[in-house]
């Protein structure tokens, strides 16, 4: 009853009786979430004791601490014992109730049972909306320039959970960006299982692990974890080395299940060198040999990144023609492709030749021609000349000068 929603004795006594409830007949927590909003109610008396708490001179020693205490120890009981379709459904219910999202979070972490069950339905029970909300959520709470003070709605929830003591309920939101990510990771991890035992699953079906966390949003919060600035957002707190670990782990598994999601991020997401990197290693392993016009799109990516990076990050240039080789070592069709678009003659002075080199190169391994590619040869042989053409064409002592309007790249001896 509200009217007695001040008085910390009567809270204690009637949250106690809750709890005995549930062990004298088996069902009662499923029964008060149906039928009387226990959820709510409980929030409710949360939020009062929380302001109670917080208010008073020593928090650790008010008696609504035990109150926040005990209304903890109740959610957690009832969180454990609704099936799991149901604590989604009530997750989304109270989304905006971060003290709710943060218990559920910690009772799926804690509880093996309950995280399989999350992740092996996630195409009926709705857990990726869920999950990615409460991922934008934690970290909107985080956005602001650097050093600067959080949010008092923030603050209050952190130095309530900080007066509980309770060490399954951190008081800072990246413990609970971590948890919401391995739940991603074990959604994946079931799909990519799933997808072994049928020997063949349709990256494109719309009931796709891969496809639906990148439509719901898990992409964005990724990159905003993995490199705010390139993300375009400041933030008052940069993550821990674990979450941003656990952000990379995510979208590497991401990418290597979805090509599609590949190409795609790095399309959107040009500043962001880890995106560009993780893609690279996706498109090393699968250089969507099926899809040939994807291969195009993404070797434009890859080559505009290479002269975006390469100059100040070797590493990542390394990793950028690694990439492109596997591409063009997948495909003769996509090295005639390359070279027709892409002459000599149309780099700048300054520009590398690398690209070129290594398009030349996966044709040079080539240990035989099948017969469906035979029909290129000829074409080839045409490309090649104009390249060798073009690299040496106007060098002597008495070239005359290209015409007007006409580039020419020269090669010097290193290249």
């Amino acid at each position: 009853d509200d009217t007695f929603v001040s008085d910390e004795f009567v809270c204690l006594e009637v949250l106690d009786q809750l709890r005995s409830m549930e062990k004298r007949r088996r069902g009662t927590f499923r029964d008060l979430d149906k039928d009387h909003g226990i959820i709510g109610k409980a929030l409710g008396l949360w939020d009062f004791h929380q302001r109670a708490a917080l208010e008073a001179p020593d928090p650790q020693s008010s008696p609504s601490r035990e109150v926040l205490r005990k209304v903890a120890e109740l959610l957690n009981a009832v969180i454990l014992k609704l099936p799991p379709q149901v604590l989604l459904q009530r997750m989304k219910e109270f989304e905006s109730a971060e003290v709710f999202q943060r218990l559920s979070m910690a009772a799926i972490n804690s509880s093996a049972q309950l995280r399989l069950q999350v992740a092996v339905n996630y195409t009926d029970n709705g857990v990726v909306p869920v999950i990615v909300t409460f991922l934008q959520t934690l970290l909107q709470n985080y956005e602001g320039a650097a050093g600067a003070a959080a949010p008092p709605q923030v603050a209050a929830t952190e130095a309530a959970f900080r007066i509980l003591g309770d060490e399954q309920l951190p008081a800072e939101g990246w413990p609970y960006v971590s948890f919401c990510l391995q739940v991603c990771g074990h959604i994946l991890s079931h799909w990519s299982a799933t997808k072994i035992s049928l020997q063949k699953a349709d990256v494109l079906d719309a009931r796709a692990a891969p496809l639906l966390l990148a439509q719901g949003g898990l992409v964005d919060v990724l990159a905003e974890i993995l490199d705010p600035k390139a993300a375009g957002v400041e933030m008052r707190e940069r993550p821990p080395g674990q979450v941003v670990n656990q952000a990379t782990d995510t979208l590497q598994a991401l990418f290597e299940q979805n090509g599609h999601i590949c190409l795609f991020c790095m399309q959107h997401y040009t500043e962001v060198k880890q995106i560009v990197g993780l893609a690279c290693e996706s498109l090393s392993m699968e250089p969507l040999t099926d899809f040939p016009e994807m291969q195009q799109q993404a070797v434009t990516q890859l080559v505009s990144a290479f002269e975006r990076f390469a100059v100040h990050d070797e590493r990542l240039g390394r990793r950028i023609l690694k990439a492109l080789t596997a591409m063009f070592e997948s495909s003769y069709r996509l090295v005639s492709w390359f070279l027709q678009h892409n002459a000599l003659s149309a780099l700048g002075d300054y520009q590398s030749t690398d690209v070129h080199v290594e398009a030349v190169r996966a044709v040079a391994r080539a240990p035989y021609w099948s017969a469906e590619d035979a029909p290129l040869l000829p074409g080839f042989v045409a490309l090649l000349a104009r390249m060798l053409l073009d690299s040496i064409e106007g060098l002597g002592e008495d070239a005359a000068p290209p015409p007007a309007g006409v580039k020419r790249r020269g090669l010097d001896l290193t290249e």
